[in-house]
């Protein structure tokens, strides 16, 4: 499910090809702008199957490695679920983390994300572990381990995973214990797990210190500036609004009446801390997240991960809190049984998604339609003409037509200045033009000028334009995967 059609090409991804150049330069590269999970996971695995020096065969690898973390993820957060609430737990919760799509949507990309949610994931049964064990003599040292090392993960994933010890350190404090001396201990164990397991992930980044701040500075800064010219208010609301479309409205109800619990019955039996962490977990990372200016919507994973898996506490716990058998057991079944009946179809396409992207749709059509033979069309790299088909021959596609890539169409200004240099075409993609129409974003300082002349080309291709071919997901993805493209004739008529 995670892994299925991972084999499209490397250039759909801005971002991929970059970090297969990392991986081929054999340890004498590293950018830093994030830390090393995903970098060193992927180079052992292309160790480990022998991969060709190939950037498409290293990408392969690299995604296959997001989605083994991916469901990884899912198992982590499905067991917490056991571990707090019993076999309730394990119905309600299983089925929200497995079929989210947006977690299904990132696991396809040699990306961070999925690495993030991993570790987040690692977190969350850390924490549970330590809430259930921290009573018991030997179990709260292997909790605290566990914790210890999904805070490393997360931190290793992407630098916002710090956020991670927000609830490391409640679970910490107050967690049940059994004496004093091993509660003063913990924090020991904590940090002396936490520290080994971050040097073993990001030991690249103590022997190249400079390289690794530089790195973290770029990053920071980038995330806190703008973003190609575009920026956001700080804080925002662009997290919260991503979470709210990607969350279902069952799921949001469940994850209010789970909250109405836990903040009105602090009942220690039902040993409830451990569903305020986590409800504190998405609360930090919603907070952080709010003052970052990117307007992408995988910044929200960990966020809208975190919702889905309350909602599923929360339907176990109303069931517990209940207390009669039908609302033990009725709820949770009920409640898996609408996640897999609404979130299922969707994740299906999803995959299906995958493997029949727009992008080679739109070469097909380019090569079969005959009035397309000889025209020269301006295309945005997010439409993938700049690259190979699908499978990654080459099906002739530049003999047939004169290409010529930007990353957005609007670099030429207007469309008389494209009917000028001789285009006949332009393919253009959300990913590009999307950004600027989003009612979110602004011009950053200086780019007001640059910002509405590319907003007014786009506009003007929209009005003016004779669209020729195009192609709407069903449901959209918020990835780099499928995305809407439209082809636009742009002679005289």
């Amino acid at each position: 499910m995670y892994t299925t059609h991972n084999a499209f090409p490397y250039n759909y991804h801005p971002d991929e090809a970059g970090k297969a150049q990392q991986i081929l330069s054999q340890g004498e590269y590293r950018n830093f702008n994030h830390p090393q999970l995903l970098l060193e996971s992927t180079e052992w695995a292309t160790w480990w199957f022998q991969t060709p020096a190939d950037a498409q065969a290293v990408v392969e690898v690299g995604r296959t490695v997001s989605g083994v973390m991916t469901a990884l993820a899912v198992v982590a957060l499905s067991l917490s679920g056991y571990i707090a609430l019993g076999l309730p737990g394990l119905i309600s919760v299983t089925p929200v983390v497995a079929l989210c799509p947006f977690l299904l949507a990132y696991s396809h990309s040699m990306k961070e994300d999925a690495a993030l949610g991993f570790g987040i994931s690692i977190v969350v049964l850390g924490t549970c572990l330590l809430w259930q064990w921290g009573n018991r003599q030997v179990l709260q040292w292997l909790a605290m381990v566990v914790l210890a090392v999904g805070v490393a993960t997360a931190m290793s994933a992407k630098y916002v995973g710090a956020v991670a010890i927000v609830v490391a350190i409640p679970a910490l404090l107050f967690a049940p214990r059994t004496a004093l001396l091993p509660a003063l201990l913990r924090p020991v164990v904590f940090i002396s797990w936490l520290l080994l397991a971050v040097i073993a992930i990001n030991h690249r980044a103590i022997s190249d210190f400079d390289q690794f701040s530089e790195g973290l500075e770029r990053e920071y800064e980038h995330s806190v500036t703008d973003h190609m010219g575009l920026t956001m208010n700080r804080p925002n609301l662009y997290i919260v609004n991503v979470t709210r479309d990607a969350t279902p409205l069952f799921l949001q109800a469940m994850l209010m009446v789970g909250a109405v619990l836990w903040i009105t019955f602090w009942r220690r039996k039902h040993r409830m801390g451990w569903d305020r962490c986590v409800l504190l977990l998405a609360g930090g990372f919603l907070l952080v997240l709010s003052y970052g200016v990117i307007a992408m919507d995988r910044y929200a994973l960990p966020v809208v991960m975190l919702v889905a898996l309350l909602a599923g506490i929360g339907t176990a716990r109303l069931g517990q809190f209940i207390g009669k058998p039908w609302a033990k057991w009725g709820l949770p079944i009920t409640f898996a049984s609408v996640t897999i009946v609404t979130q299922g179809p969707i994740c299906a396409d999803y995959i299906r998604q995958f493997g029949d992207d727009s992008r080679q749709r739109l070469r097909e059509f380019i090569l079969n339609e005959p009035t397309m033979a000889g025209t020269r069309i301006l295309a945005e790299q997010y439409t993938g003409l700049n690259g190979p088909a699908y499978d990654g021959s080459d099906d002739g596609l530049r003999s047939r037509a004169n290409i010529s890539s930007r990353m957005f169409a609007a670099e030429l200004r207007s469309i008389e200045s494209a009917r000028r240099m001789g285009f006949t075409h332009i393919a253009v993609a959300d990913f590009a033009y999307g950004r600027y129409f989003d009612p979110h974003v602004f011009p950053s300082r200086g780019e007001t000028n640059s910002y509405n002349r590319s907003r007014t080309f786009y506009e003007e291709l929209f009005r003016d334009g004779q669209l020729v071919w195009s192609y709407e997901p069903t449901h959209r993805m918020t990835a780099y995967t499928n995305p809407t493209v439209r082809l636009y004739a742009i002679t005289d008529r």
